[in-house]
């Protein structure tokens, strides 16, 4: 849903801003990635939602398995990301596994006898890697309907990203969105339609 993303965005950001965690600027660049890439239309507006299906099968296209993440990632990554993310044979989805963190990367690296940066560096090869990966599957649909006040929050949201982390391509699509919600979904009186799909703006 666009309007978590950009909720999620601001207090990501706001955390971080106040105490400097690391873990929480990266979910602000991840996050503001992932609407950069899946949900800001080519006209410049932001897309209304992702499903969670593809391939009639709900959860398919993010959910993995210890044998997969061994396949992709070898046996000794495998098992530090799955100690880090909760991946298990059981798995916590119809057998499968939702990625989270589970562990921190101190309490990891304990584990494993390794160093944090060590643990760090392994983690972000494998996310990269699987990444990779899960681009090569369906991706679900998305509902394309571009809403004014989801848009709203997210042009802030990323303005804000663009400013305090110094990410100009944040700044250009919240410039981007602002510049077609005034012009694409305006009515002569100046008021806002409410949402807009298929060159078409509807109920104001």
């Amino acid at each position: 849903m666009l309007y978590d993303n950009a909720q999620l965005l601001l207090i990501y950001l706001h955390a971080w801003q106040l105490n400097g965690t690391a873990l929480y600027e990266r979910v602000v660049h991840e996050t503001t990635n992932y609407v950069l890439r899946e949900m800001t239309a080519p006209s410049g507006g932001f897309y209304a939602t992702q499903d969670a299906d593809s391939e009639g099968e709900e959860g398919k296209f993010f959910v993995w398995t210890p044998a997969e993440l061994e396949s992709i990632l070898g046996a000794d990554a495998a098992k530090i990301f799955a100690a880090s993310y909760g991946v298990t044979t059981r798995g916590n989805f119809e057998g499968k596994n939702i990625l989270h963190v589970r562990l921190p990367i101190e309490s990891v690296a304990q584990e494993f006898r390794l160093s944090a940066q060590e643990v760090e560096q392994s983690l972000t090869s494998s996310r990269a890697k699987l990444f990779a990966e899960r681009e090569k599957r369906v991706k679900p649909a998305r509902d394309e309907k571009i809403l004014v006040e989801w848009n709203g929050l997210m042009i802030h949201a990323l303005a804000e990203v663009g400013v305090a982390l110094g990410r100009p391509d944040a700044l250009d699509a919240a410039i981007a969105a602002a510049n077609f919600v005034l012009t694409e979904m305006s009515q002569p009186d100046g008021k806002l339609y409410r949402s807009y799909k298929d060159s078409l703006s509807s109920q104001p």
